[in-house]
């Protein structure tokens, strides 16, 4: 919802459009940079469960405390990463990574991959770094990354240079607990065929 000033002065024209969308069981993603936490609140009283306009780590940290989640993107007009990135560490539950109106191609040099690989780099634990690229959107927007290892197709996160760091998997062992039992199947498969 790019109209976040109609939704805060409750426009019956945009109020419609949400509730067409809860209406239709549709996730409605926000868009409102620099809004207050009263605001982040009643945004989010809407129905609205995401932003990925935080130009800030302080606004970032307002909308979650809030209760929204954020995402983090990388673009053609914005970029967040290196000023968004602490909340990988400190919210991974809670953040997503996006691109958000990205020319054709930068989609090759800066999708999901770009901020795997950056917050790998930064040293962000690379469990929550897939949980970012993957569980949380997927858990989110009700998608299935089951099905995609079914048909052989990685998740979205699953790129090549995040696969080939199979040695970093093994040595956090025990925390791929986190992953539901398919997924760490998945990921289990996934890897035994790299």
């Amino acid at each position: 919802m790019m109209d976040w000033p109609g939704v805060l002065c409750n426009d019956s024209a945009v109020l419609a459009k949400l509730q067409a969308a809860v209406d239709a069981n549709r996730t409605v993603d926000g868009h409102a940079p620099g809004i207050t936490a009263s605001q982040a609140i009643d945004y989010i009283h809407h129905g609205i469960s995401t932003d990925h306009e935080c130009y800030s780590l302080d606004d970032a940290l307002v909308k979650l405390k809030a209760g929204m989640k954020i995402q983090i993107r990388e673009g053609s007009g914005s970029r967040n990463l290196d000023e968004l990135h602490p909340i990988v560490g400190t919210h991974p539950d809670l953040v997503m990574f996006c691109t958000d109106d990205a020319h054709p191609d930068m989609v090759v040099e800066k999708e999901i991959d770009f901020h795997v690989r950056k917050s790998i780099g930064l040293g962000y634990d690379l469990f929550d770094i897939l949980r970012i690229a993957s569980l949380n959107p997927d858990e989110h927007y009700m998608t299935s990354l089951s099905a995609c290892c079914v048909w052989g197709i990685p998740p979205t996160l699953v790129s090549s240079i995040v696969w080939r760091k199979t040695s970093a998997l093994s040595k956090h062992g025990s925390k791929e607990k986190w992953l539901p039992k398919a997924e760490r199947q998945c990921l289990t498969v996934f890897l035994s065929r790299r």
